[in-house]
């Protein structure tokens, strides 16, 4: 009975021991800044291999009061992209992020609206979530903003040294993603703490084209789904900046079509891109019966926009099919991964 009584007190002393090495790493003020590095780093690689006809900048974390028309309220980046912002808020709590349940999650998204206003350029919010909740995307969507849902947990190892045992043994190791610590030019080493340094004394040591290099040490499947995020922004663009209604008409024909695009492993061929698109269309275009007096102008129109796309390099072609660049959707299917 004593034998069974300290094996209790064991596992009880190791559940204790791991979830408090867990909450560590959410609740860290450093740690949880990682993931706002990893997020910057990986758009500046992006800022470069985009068509430079493309109007692109990405700003780190930190106070934007002149970009953003008096905004004084800190984000954590900031990307501006064909004439437009992009606020970018990161949240990296295991949580599934919800607008309505919990301080700190609440606080997120209520810090990535307040800085959506009518400025000039307009101010589109992002907020970044290993998985957020179908509500916060109706919210975000009510303010011409979206979410990331970048499927895992970003951790630094060197800072978490404890992280990957606590993980597995509280069975969540599939929902966390550890990495080194990113090298980037001048030999430098960043975690979460020293990225915060430098943002705010030595700015110029982390300009884009410094941490571009340090993208190569992410991995894979984060990049692809940060792209595809990246892609699908710079498509939402279309529809503000046209001006007439043909191209308004056509540019959402484009955007449900690379919904579906993005979503295929084998790409589309290019007719069947904008039959899917019209048929998006048709369903949800409140005005269907006069478009639908204009469809061959409409389709010729978004055939335009997937020219452009391919000369900009966010689609590739092969023959008469098209790719959307090595890019994830940055939506997730909300269907749980292993180890919840």
């Amino acid at each position: 009975m004593k034998w069974a009584e300290e094996e209790h007190s064991l596992e009880e002393s190791q559940i204790k021991e791991a979830t408090e090495t867990f909450y560590d790493f959410t609740d860290g003020s450093h740690k949880s800044t990682f993931p706002e590095l990893t997020l910057y780093v990986a758009l500046s690689k992006e800022k470069e291999l985009i068509n430079d006809a493309v109007q692109i900048d990405v700003h780190p974390k930190g106070h934007y009061t002149s970009l953003l028309r008096g905004i004084d309220n800190e984000i954590d980046g900031l990307l501006m992209l064909n004439h437009e912002y992009f606020p970018l808020q990161v949240y990296n709590g295991m949580q599934l992020i919800s607008d309505t349940v919990g301080n700190g999650r609440q606080k997120k998204v209520k810090q990535a609206i307040d800085v959506s206003t009518d400025e000039n350029p307009p101010s589109n919010p992002v907020l970044i979530s290993h998985l957020a909740a179908e509500n916060v995307r109706d919210v975000m969507r009510s303010y011409n903003g979206t979410v990331i849902d970048t499927q895992k947990l970003i951790a630094c190892k060197e800072t978490n040294p404890d992280l990957a045992d606590a993980a597995r043994f509280l069975n969540v190791r599939d929902c966390v993603e550890i990495i080194p610590r990113l090298q980037i030019r001048d030999g430098l080493s960043l975690d979460g703490k020293r990225f915060d340094e430098l943002v705010f004394n030595v700015p110029h040591a982390i300009i884009p084209r410094k941490m571009a290099p340090a993208a190569t040490q992410l991995p894979d499947w984060y990049r692809r789904i940060v792209r595809g995020a990246l892609h699908l922004l710079y498509v939402n663009t279309f529809y503000r900046r046209a001006d007439n209604r043909t191209k308004r008409e056509a540019s959402i024909l484009v955007q449900e079509a690379f919904h579906h695009l993005l979503r295929s492993d084998h790409g589309m061929n290019v007719d069947r891109f904008i039959d899917t698109g019209w048929n998006e269309f048709r369903q949800r275009y409140r005005n269907i019966k006069y478009a639908e007096q204009r469809q061959d102008s409409i389709e010729q129109q978004a055939r335009e926009y997937v020219l452009t796309l391919r000369n900009h390099n966010v689609l590739t072609q092969n023959g008469d099919t098209i790719y959307a660049r090595a890019s994830d959707h940055p939506h997730s299917s909300l269907s749980f991964p292993s180890g919840y």
